[in-house]
């Protein structure tokens, strides 16, 4: 559960408004090194993305070695 300190009290955050979260973001984008740390996480994410695509890419793949060559 997410929870978020709103008027002194904490609520989970799915009772949150998309106008309160935009302006908890607002807010929080005010806090010196806040834009720049955003920033930095959503690279981190996009390069997470991708090193997870090219690690699926890598799995071995199964291969059936029980075809009878009997005749």
């Amino acid at each position: 559960m997410d929870v978020v300190k709103r008027g002194g009290f904490v609520t989970d955050s799915k009772d949150l408004t998309l106008l309160e979260l935009e302006e908890l973001i607002k807010s929080a984008q005010k806090q010196p090194g806040i834009v720049e740390l955003m920033h930095i996480y959503g690279q981190y994410a996009e390069l997470l993305e991708i090193s997870n695509e090219y690690l699926a890419e890598l799995k071995p793949r199964n291969i059936n070695f029980s075809a009878s060559n009997s005749t």
